[in-house]
């Protein structure tokens, strides 16, 4: 279990964060050939021959982070689906992630990490403003790392069950990815 000290001397427990492995640190081998796929993720190439590793010796904290090389014109879905989440109804989460690029254009506009929430039969379910998903789009300029993050999302009634997608096409460039997070909100 984490805490947090800040400068007042409060001490507070950190939120969980409900996504399994979400700095890229297991690897499992992967069925697509050398490249390794992250424990808990799926990498689903849609169009192109993108590459996709993890790098150890790039990363925000820990060992490793996500490598998205060359993407071009590929569409790319690496994502967790169906991971369980038990929140009271009425609560919210905070939504976020890490990123770095080296000479990426276009990312703000196709570079984008977003949540869904399903119920126990793992039907789709809406959010309070009719969006089925809430999305947090990259940019172009993080030559060092950069926190993007939405706080405050309230979930669906009924969510039992959360799918998070790291999307992408038509983005130039080498960008890294780590640490992803979905946690409570703090109240």
């Amino acid at each position: 279990m984490a805490w947090s000290l800040f400068a007042d001397g409060a001490v507070v427990k950190a939120a969980e964060n409900l996504v399994p492995n979400p700095g890229f640190e297991l690897p499992e081998a992967s069925p697509q050939g050398k490249e390794a796929v992250p424990d808990n993720w799926i990498i689903d190439v849609k169009r192109g021959l993108p590459s996709i590793t993890l790098d150890t010796t790039v990363f925000h904290s820990g060992k490793q982070s996500l490598k998205f090389d060359r993407i071009d014109r590929d569409l790319v879905y690496v994502r967790q689906s169906n991971v369980p989440v038990s929140l009271a109804e009425g609560s919210k989460v905070d939504f976020g992630f890490w990123m770095k690029t080296d000479n990426v254009s276009q990312a703000t506009n196709h570079f984008s990490v977003f949540i869904t929430f399903a119920d126990a039969s793992s039907a789709p379910l809406k959010f309070s403003d009719g969006q089925a998903r809430v999305t947090l789009h990259g940019v172009d300029d993080a030559a060092d790392w950069k926190r993007i993050e939405r706080k405050g999302i309230p979930v669906p009634k009924g969510s039992a069950k959360m799918t998070i997608y790291l999307s992408t096409s038509w983005v130039f460039g080498t960008f890294w990815i780590d640490d992803v997070e979905v946690t409570p909100s703090a109240p």
